[in-house]
């Protein structure tokens, strides 16, 4: 199908390399050179931790249950400072974590009085689920783009696919994917790997993706309507389908003003500071795959892009505000439409 069946897991990949960039771009991140022993120990609570000095990474698993957790860290030089996911901490005083369901990457960091990094590990809290969690994170095609760009509460989706699209591969993510269990019209599916193709004609074609809790009683089902467009028939549209503003993973939505319309191009979002980087990813879909986006970011000018663009920012003060604009061209290249989201970061309440 000339690679077809790949592009699900490449755009899931981008996303993810993107992510882990952004993540990267914090003084807290534990990549790069400097890392050594300067921690000497971690402990946790609830539960124990294996670490050893110079240990990059370490995974704990609790229980849905546990909604926080206590980190007391004790560093090998007395006048390092230390950081505790992105807070400031003191060493061997207990620093609790609020913990999401899912991935917490928890970051410790120790640093030198002059600011050199001595010591640093992220500890990988997943917490489980309840059962009966049965939703998407996320849902991935390998050709076109969702309308309305994907949203976990939302259920009921469609897809305008040129006529050289013969089969559709389907992605999906779970909330809680070592829990879950997936099936894309009867196929069972592993989390975050493709779909058997989909045979597609020209119309509608209906694909229904199943989620199934722990319980194995508790169900989701999302549907697409994937529509494939005539012989001849090039798209004119220069409309983007949706514009999403989230927290990566685990993710949280923000609220887009107004709400998503492709006539309307102007929108604000609200991102309420957590006291961390104040992070956020940034997407926007056009409605045909064949159109093209142009992104002008805030800082540094602009790039050409596909027809499904993620952006974002990281390390921003509260009070912070930038403007993001991407002007979409139609698949016939003739028609443009331009849309401008403006970011600002909000202190809490």
């Amino acid at each position: 199908m000339g690679g077809v069946t790949s592009r699900p897991a490449m755009r899931l990949a981008m996303f993810f390399c993107f992510l882990g960039l952004l993540a990267g771009c914090g003084g807290d991140s534990p990549s790069g050179p400097g890392r050594g022993d300067g921690i000497a120990a971690i402990a946790i609570s609830p539960g124990s931790l294996a670490y050893t000095p110079g240990t990059a990474a370490c995974d704990v698993q609790v229980d849905n249950a546990v909604a926080t957790m206590t980190f007391t860290v004790t560093l090998a030089a007395r006048g390092d400072s230390l950081t505790i996911a992105g807070v400031p901490a003191a060493a061997g005083v207990a620093a609790e974590v609020a913990l999401a369901v899912g991935a917490n990457p928890i970051a410790i960091v120790a640093r030198s009085a002059h600011g050199d990094t001595t010591g640093a590990c992220t500890v990988n809290v997943l917490r489980l689920a309840e059962p009966g969690h049965a939703t998407l994170s996320y849902l991935v095609l390998s050709a076109g783009n969702l309308a309305p760009i994907f949203t976990p509460s939302i259920t009921g989706y469609t897809a305008e696919l040129n006529h050289a699209t013969s089969e559709l591969v389907i992605l999906p993510v779970a909330a809680a994917d070592e829990l879950a269990t997936i099936t894309v019209n009867g196929a069972v599916v592993a989390s975050a790997q493709d779909s058997p193709p989909i045979p597609v004609v020209d119309g509608p074609n209906t694909v229904t993706i199943v989620v199934t809790a722990e319980d194995g009683v508790t169900t989701e089902t999302y549907t697409i309507v994937a529509t494939r467009l005539a012989a001849g028939v090039v798209s004119s549209s220069p409309e983007a389908v949706g514009i999403a503003c989230y927290v990566r993973y685990p993710r949280r939505d923000f609220t887009l003003v107004p709400a998503f319309d492709p006539a309307v191009t102007s929108y604000t979002v609200n991102r309420v500071s957590t006291g961390g980087s104040n992070d956020f990813s940034l997407e926007i879909a056009a409605r045909n795959d064949a159109a093209s986006i142009r992104t002008y970011y805030p800082i540094g000018g602009y790039t050409n892009s596909g027809s499904w663009v993620l952006t974002g920012m990281g390390n921003i003060d509260v009070g912070s505000s930038y403007t993001f604009r991407f002007r979409i061209t139609a698949p016939d290249g003739v028609a443009t439409r331009e849309y401008s989201v403006t970011i600002n970061i909000v202190a809490p309440g």
